[in-house]
């Protein structure tokens, strides 16, 4: 049984793509810095600094976004048989997202409502208008990722490829500059797109190879550094910033 095991595991590790475990242990590194370093500003811990505030920046023009790419890669990676399969997955993911969601939620709101004294940000509304309009903290990537999976669907042909893809860009654009449209749907239309990148990313089996790497890479850090000296805030640009 042990040597099963061991061979078991094995095989599950020569399967696994590690380099998307790399990605998401990265992101989960620079959200975390990008909150302590935020948190730390709030208390005092460390002066506001232009360096800090700088790369804090720097980080959240893609660490989030990283998620929802992984979250898209795997959605797709996965083989749909039929039709029925694939709302009962999507509406199986969904659920536990808003499942953590509450929970998280609902600790995170009574840890602020009794340690209103303590704590950086103290409550400002109900529990329900909370997590129905407000979400607390990073909660939000919950709520987002939750109806993102609703609305998600596996790409199967070059035609739904574009289909999936205009519906996307279209959806995001319609969420540039427009203040209209409110919670929740605002974050299915500002997140959405880079979950369906990560679909095409699977879908195609893309290899960027170092060219275009450091093309992309060379590109972002010139408009990142033009943003930040004349203090431009566009979100057109910022959406940029994240798809390079």
């Amino acid at each position: 049984t042990l040597l099963q095991i061991v061979l078991g595991g094995m095989l599950i590790m020569k399967c696994r793509e590690i380099w998307l475990d790399y990605l998401r242990a990265f992101a989960c590194i620079l959200v975390t810095l990008g909150h302590l370093l935020m948190s730390f500003q709030d208390a005092h811990i460390i002066q506001q600094g232009e360096a800090v505030s700088l790369f804090v920046e720097l980080i959240y023009c893609f660490h989030v976004h990283i998620f929802f790419f992984c979250s898209g890669y795997l959605f797709q990676s996965r083989t749909h048989k039929s039709l029925k399969e694939i709302h009962t997955y999507k509406i199986e993911r969904s659920i536990n997202y808003l499942i953590l969601y509450v929970v998280f939620s609902g600790i995170t709101y009574a840890i602020k409502l009794v340690f209103s004294s303590d704590v950086n940000t103290a409550v400002e509304y109900t529990f329900f208008d909370t997590l129905l309009k407000h979400p607390i903290n990073q909660m939000w990537y919950l709520y987002a990722i939750s109806l993102i999976y609703l609305f998600a669907y596996p790409i199967q042909t070059k035609k739904l490829e574009n289909v999936v893809i205009c519906i996307a860009l279209l959806i995001r654009i319609m969420a540039i500059g427009n203040s209209a449209i409110q919670v929740p749907v605002n974050y299915l239309f500002q997140n959405m797109i880079w979950f369906v990148m990560g679909q095409v990313f699977a879908y195609r089996k893309i290899k960027l190879d170092k060219r275009v790497s450091l093309s992309a890479t060379f590109l972002f850090v010139i408009i990142f550094v033009i943003r930040s000296i004349f203090a431009v805030d566009s979100k057109l640009l910022n959406a940029v910033l994240t798809f390079l």
